[in-house]
């Protein structure tokens, strides 16, 4: 075989084979693209320009009960009720002339007549040369927000009624109410998601028409077939992260050496982060091990020094004679946690810095935002920092980022510190000398919290009757001979912690009481001060150990008599 014949031949083979591995991409993702679209709990839609329906999830279909083949013959705008429609076709004809986002909330007409109020995130995508190609919309169903309001707003109007019950039900008109606005989170979310996704796929196509229309340009498909590799990967990349923030188990804290964890670290930021890059760890004084979930901890510190990575390596100037420095550094933070947002407690100070080149002040309010990234698109998805937000504060503490343009990038995890022991006593909190001890009703349905919280105070001094229901408790009131102090939890099966706390003052008129709830703790003190005829502290769980002796000695000053 002539060797033009031979070389033509091998070209054609891997022509043939870069087209394959193309199309199988394309429909990997694409297939990955429809799972992710189909489960997600809000309706996502993609239209043309002028709202004529293209594609819509499960979740759109049942929101508006029409079938997919009946949506692709009506235009977006079709389903909005009459009375809001102008207002959709306006700001839609804004966002075609100047290319912001909008949302809106509307009533949209079902299919059976009946209407449901929604609130849809719309936006444009483009293609490769910055021209508009379809709309994507997120809508989501705010019908239990709705409902919550207008239960919300009846409640309200009738605070006669009973208080404790008044309370119960406003925590739970509440609770729907946060449901239903993280609901919303989530369509936002959604939409974002759908957009990375669009221009994923936009690429991946783009690039394997190309190779079609030019087969013999061997140096072309090549690098066209890179660059479709390239991006899936990326959704690849964004599929594992939005995965990893929307599924947030249950963390499972322990106490943790940090100093240790940091030692670890560096050898592993070391080999990789590159050897452009000095990670540093600055000694330290000795500082308590942290209470947090030491898998999310570590996640959360690779993904503070990978952004520190990108942002060094995107200012080369900022090497100097020293190179790039990435510096952890640890340090115990002061007990008042109040100029971050947090209860008075103590903390531990973890500083992730570099010598990037730093954030203006617009680039620091929205760099904790989910999917905002200053990155090129194949670098970032913008959730790094989404998700080591959402850890501090699940795990009871904060991240701060701290930043100028040019002076580097600091971020702060602040988290509560493991095992601290309950403050020195003071005339407030000493526990009892004397001879004849207080006595205490503790009542709690969790026998396990009963068990602990009675070893606890008796370990203090006080003589403790702890009962595991309000049943038990009221038997016991109509036989004690005496009575100081009733510590109650508020939540238990049948008559309440509030309602427990009436009928023991009727026998025991000015008894202190403490109640336990994991409700607002201020909300209840106001709600319960007509209920009670005596002294009350509302302690919101978990509950500090040197609190709730602080709490106790401060109600026993003056101890209560015997009912009459």
């Amino acid at each position: 075989m002539p060797a033009a014949l031979l070389l033509g031949w091998q070209h054609s083979n891997q022509l043939r084979r870069a087209l394959r591995q193309s199309q199988d991409t394309l429909r990997d993702v694409r297939a990955q693209l429809d799972a992710v679209v189909n489960c997600a709990p809000v309706g996502i839609v993609q239209t043309e320009l002028d709202g004529q329906i293209q594609l819509a999830n499960h979740s759109y279909c049942q929101l508006v009960g029409h079938r997919r083949g009946r949506l692709r013959t009506l235009k977006l705008h079709d389903m909005t009720h009459p009375e809001d429609r102008s207002g959709h076709l306006e700001q839609h004809a804004h966002m075609l002339a100047t290319g912001q986002p909008f949302h809106i909330e509307s009533r949209l007409v079902r299919a059976d007549e009946s209407h449901v109020w929604v609130i849809s995130h719309l936006t444009v995508t483009r293609d490769a040369s910055g021209r508009p190609m379809h709309v994507i919309a997120a809508v989501q169903d705010l019908s239990q927000r709705r409902a919550a309001e207008a239960a919300l707003q009846a409640l309200t109007a009738t605070l006669d009624q009973r208080v404790a019950e008044t309370v119960v039900e406003r925590v739970a008109a509440q609770e729907n109410v946060w449901r239903s606005q993280r609901l919303e989170a989530v369509g936002q979310l959604a939409g974002g998601v759908a957009h990375d996704f669009n221009n994923v796929l936009q690429a991946i196509a783009g690039g394997a028409r190309l190779i079609q229309r030019r087969p013999g340009n061997a140096a072309a498909v090549e690098r066209l077939a890179g660059l479709i590799v390239d991006a899936a990967d990326h959704g690849a990349v964004v599929t594992q992260r939005l995965l990893s923030f929307a599924r947030r188990g249950p963390l499972q804290p322990r106490p943790i050496d940090v100093a240790g964890l940091l030692t670890e670290l560096r050898d592993v930021l070391a080999s990789t982060l590159g050897s452009r890059i000095s990670v540093q760890v600055p000694s330290f004084a000795a500082v308590p091990p942290v209470l947090a979930d030491r898998g999310q901890l570590e996640t959360a510190l690779v993904n503070l020094a990978t952004n520190a990575r990108d942002a060094m390596s995107s200012n080369r100037a900022a090497d100097g004679a020293n190179g790039a420095a990435l510096v952890l550094r640890l340090a115990a933070a002061a007990d008042d946690g109040a100029a971050a947002g947090l209860p008075l407690g103590r903390y531990v100070r973890i500083e992730v810095s570099d010598t990037g080149p730093g954030m203006d002040s617009s680039v620091l309010d929205r760099a904790m935002e989910p999917f905002y990234t200053t990155k090129a698109r194949e670098r970032g998805t913008g959730l790094g920092l989404a998700m080591a937000r959402g850890f501090a504060e699940q795990s009871g503490g904060r991240l701060m980022l701290s930043s100028e343009a040019g002076r580097g990038t600091t971020a702060s995890l602040l988290l509560p510190q493991a095992g601290v022991p309950a403050t020195a006593a003071t005339d407030e909190t000493s526990a009892p000398t004397s001879v004849n001890p207080p006595r205490i009703m503790l009542v709690d349905d969790d026998p396990e919290v009963l068990e602990a919280m009675d070893e606890m105070l008796a370990a203090s001094g006080y003589i403790v009757s702890s009962f595991d229901s309000t049943a038990a408790a009221v038997t016991h009131l109509s036989s004690a001979l005496r009575l100081d102090l009733l510590i109650t939890d508020l939540s238990m099966p049948g008559t309440d912690g509030l309602a427990l706390i009436q009928r023991a003052q009727r026998d025991w008129p000015g008894l202190p009481a403490i109640l336990l709830t994991g409700f607002s703790p201020g909300e209840l003190a106001l709600a319960t001060e007509s209920l009670t005829g005596g002294r009350l502290v509302v302690l919101q769980k978990p509950i500090r150990i040197g609190e709730l002796l602080k709490q106790v000695a401060a109600l026993l000053v003056k101890p209560n008599a015997p009912p009459a």
